[in-house]
């Protein structure tokens, strides 16, 4: 099991914090969306495929990565 500092969306806020130097206050409120988001994704009668769900999030990240280009 994860514990609460492991789960991804704990990581990705992480990294918002410490590498793109978010305000805790906006870190606070993108973790509440992606709790809420999440929740909606996973409800049960979802319909968006666990893979599809894994796959924004990758596109997520590498979309901040290209705000790190020079």
């Amino acid at each position: 099991t994860m514990t609460a500092t492991e789960t991804p969306i704990h990581q990705f806020i992480t990294y918002l914090q410490s590498e793109r130097h978010f305000s805790p206050h906006t870190a606070r409120c993108y973790a509440a969306d992606l709790q809420q988001f999440c929740l909606y994704v996973l409800r049960p009668g979802g319909r968006v495929a666990l893979r599809l769900f894994a796959a924004l999030g990758q596109a997520l990240f590498l979309l901040l990565q290209i705000g790190d280009a020079p």
